[in-house]
């Protein structure tokens, strides 16, 4: 299964994500959707953006089917499949925080304040981006905070290690090996 999500070139918000057999020829189209993340060979979790009923979302490839994730807020974005398919970690633009959906219990945890983009490392440990207030408007050109220094944190231990490199984005996109 290889998936693709799209940006059109008529409006920069019409999303889109298709996910193509190949062995079969198929293809499947996940309207209003970005940020795809591989739950397993059949489910796939999403961003529903721009919308009244925005948020996170998984898609049933045998159902056809998308469920929300209760609980989760409408600026919710950038879902990770953590590597033992149990949790979804995700970020809030409203909060500047990071959460964690199990997906066996059907209810998320605050991780981290002052947090997004955060991206799994392997089951236990995940890298994100400490988040700050703007000092002045023009540090901030696109949002209401900045970005910070890359921390890793180990959900078992609790222990952070905050890394220490100047203005770095985080760009959270990885091969999905699944």
């Amino acid at each position: 299964l290889l998936h693709i999500s799209t940006s059109s070139p008529r409006s920069s918000m019409d999303f889109n994500t298709y996910i193509y057999d190949l062995e079969a020829g198929s293809k499947v189209k996940i309207a209003k959707s970005t940020q795809p993340s591989w739950i397993n060979n059949t489910k796939i979790a999403y961003r529903k953006p721009q919308s009244n009923d925005s948020g996170i979302y998984i898609y049933d490839l045998d159902t056809k089917q998308s469920e929300k994730l209760a609980g989760v807020g409408k600026s919710s974005f950038d879902p990770r499949v953590s590597q033992d398919s149990k949790t979804i970690l995700y970020s809030d633009y409203a909060t500047q925080k990071l959460y964690i959906y199990d997906l066996d219990a059907k209810n998320m945890t605050t991780v981290i304040d002052s947090a997004v983009d955060g991206l799994w490392i392997n089951e236990d440990t995940f890298v994100y981006q400490k988040t700050g207030k703007c000092i002045k408007e023009d540090d901030c050109p696109m949002s209401t905070y900045t970005r910070l220094n890359l921390v890793t944190l180990n959900t078992k231990s609790n222990d952070k290690v905050e890394l220490k490199i100047d203005n770095i984005y985080l760009v959270a996109s990885a091969l999905d090996s699944r």
